[in-house]
């Protein structure tokens, strides 16, 4: 008895030649541009940072009460309060 034997296989390799000539234009040209670096001078600020103070917790129960850090508060004194 004789054994069929395996055809040829095929493998395009079409595909892997197109990603690795992508990947030579890539790095030939991310090389380029790190040669030619241009130095700028940025602004300083003059300027004095705003302080910022810690968490605030403001919480509203399920009876309609306001707490502004803990404290109870009326629903009108909150945008004064947030000033």
């Amino acid at each position: 008895m004789r054994r069929r034997g395996r055809k040829g296989l095929e493998l395009d390799i079409t595909p892997l030649i197109d990603v690795l000539f992508m990947l030579i234009i890539f790095f030939v040209l991310t090389a380029s541009f790190v040669q030619g670096r241009v130095e700028v001078d940025l602004p300083r600020g003059e300027g004095v940072p705003k302080a910022e103070g810690g968490a605030l917790l403001v919480s509203v129960r399920a009876d309609g009460t306001v707490l502004w850090g803990g404290a109870a508060v009326t629903s009108a004194d909150v945008p004064a309060l947030a000033s």
